[in-house]
């Protein structure tokens, strides 16, 4: 008798908590729907920063709000970004001619409050300080197919101890200021597709050695990467960009354009 007194309540508890979190969600998308329709004239909607981003460079580019202090401004950005070869914008934007065959990426973008990053030479120099330094003073290995890639391992390879590094590829960039280092985080590599099981994945590349890690070719893998913060900056903004591994090359020259065309956006 104790014990389905005790289920009970815990079917009680249960329901009260989906109930409330209920709640909380529709009140936030009834918050968000108003933030909409209480910018829905501006040609401009403002960022808690103080700054604020044009709109018609915004493109399909679905957008959520938030309210502080009784202001609505943007909080974030979710769509694709298209690159062409020459110029990144987002999917849906008018453009006078668009390739046949361009790239797209999809991501995440957040705007906060960061009044110490509102110009974007001062975002990139908090970026460089920021990249993580886990992968210096390691085994190299420079990816032939995917010029200023290379992974970072914790032992000449083959090794089954560089398994936990071989998802991570960093990218070298070539600034105006020097060099800096974007990471991408492949974690796609670490799990088997059922339906491609032809890709390469960790565990053979685990097997590999140097040379065949330095010729390693994903022209045929779908494994998908990520681009975190603080990899990804903008002015007055980071984001996330997500991407299949195949594209890598298309990506690490698309990143200095979606950022500066995120940047002029912004006032």
């Amino acid at each position: 008798m104790l014990s389905q007194v005790r289920i009970f309540l815990i079917k009680i508890l249960i329901a009260a908590s989906l109930f409330f979190v209920s709640n909380v969600h529709a009140a936030d998308v009834k918050k968000e729907s108003n933030c909409y329709e209480e910018l829905a004239g501006l040609d401009e909607w403002p960022l808690k920063s103080g700054l604020s981003i044009r709109k018609d460079a915004l493109g399909n580019l679905h957008a959520a709000f938030g309210r502080d202090k009784g202001k609505c401004y943007l909080q974030y950005l979710e769509g694709t970004i298209v690159w062409d070869g020459e110029k990144a914008y987002p999917n849906g934007l008018k453009v006078s001619i668009r390739p046949e065959e361009p790239s797209y990426f999809t991501v995440l973008l957040a705007f906060g409050d960061d009044k110490g990053c509102s110009d974007l030479t001062t975002c990139l120099k908090k970026s460089a300080r920021s990249e993580p330094q886990a992968y210096r003073n390691s085994v190299i290995v420079n990816l032939n197919n995917y010029p200023g890639f290379s992974f970072h391992l914790n032992q000449p390879p083959p090794s089954a101890s560089n398994r936990d590094a071989l998802h991570i590829l960093e990218y070298e960039e070539k600034t105006t200021n020097g060099t800096a280092q974007r990471i991408f985080e492949c974690h796609g590599l670490r799990s088997k597709s059922v339906s491609r099981p032809s890709e390469t994945k960790i565990d053979q590349m685990s097997e590999m050695n140097f040379s065949e890690l330095s010729n390693i070719d994903f022209s045929n893998n779908r494994s998908y990467c990520v681009l975190e913060f603080p990899s990804f900056r903008f002015r007055a903004g980071g984001g996330r960009l997500t991407l299949n591994i195949y594209k890598l090359n298309e990506a690490a020259q698309a990143m200095p354009h979606i950022e500066n065309y995120l940047s002029n956006a912004i006032k």
